[in-house]
């Protein structure tokens, strides 16, 4: 993200998570599902997100906050390998939130979608185990747009690629199903469950969801 001017999406249909107010991102639709980022960030999230924000209810209660929403959702169960899906108004949960953003999108009637942002590797920050699948960032943090995104004191859990691989191809299926398609526009992707598409390619829709 850091290679684009970001500035290039003003007035697009864009969708962002987690730490992404970080960056100068014109944003009109954001998601937090991971409860580590949701209890660490809490305070920071409330004052740095303007954009719409949606968030599970049953991970958190954001106060006070005319711009969040929280909607109904579910951990993801499997079904032939691969996780639940939007069902109704309930959102599937796990493993990745561009899984979240990717349903919330589709819920709002889009159905072609750009990813920019999933390189789908990760070196990981300095760190020690803070218990099962959590970690503890002591460092600076390798794998995001800055530096401090999982800053010294964060915690994150330990990314499962083939857990994401699965959520990614439940969501190409039911993009490809409504007759729609999900392209990966990341420069250096590691991610081969969606075709790739140039960005400069995918801006020439006006009609873009990033």
């Amino acid at each position: 993200m850091n290679r684009r001017n970001l500035l290039d999406f003003e007035g697009r249909l864009t969708f962002g998570s987690n730490l992404i107010y970080k960056s100068l991102l014109p944003l009109r639709y954001y998601a937090v599902e991971d409860v580590l980022v949701i209890e660490d960030r809490h305070s920071e999230i409330i004052h740095q997100v303007k954009a719409q924000a949606f968030y599970p209810c049953e991970r958190w209660h954001f106060t006070n906050t005319d711009n969040f929403t929280p909607v109904s959702a579910c951990w993801a169960e499997h079904e032939n390998g691969l996780p639940a899906w939007l069902d109704g108004d309930t959102f599937s949960l796990g493993f990745t939130v561009t899984y979240f953003l990717l349903q919330l999108a589709f819920y709002m009637g889009i159905r072609t979608a750009y990813l920019l942002g999933v390189q789908h590797c990760y070196q990981l920050p300095p760190h020690k185990k803070d218990g099962g699948e959590i970690l503890l960032s002591t460092g600076s943090d390798p794998d995001h747009f800055t530096d401090d995104y999982f800053k010294p004191g964060t915690r994150l859990h330990n990314p499962n690629l083939p857990r994401m691989e699965q959520a990614y191809r439940r969501a190409k299926l039911e993009y490809e199903k409504a007759g729609g398609r999900v392209y990966n526009c990341t420069l250096d992707t590691h991610l081969d469950v969606f075709p790739k598409m140039e960005l400069g390619k995918a801006l020439d829709d006006p009609l873009t969801a990033l």
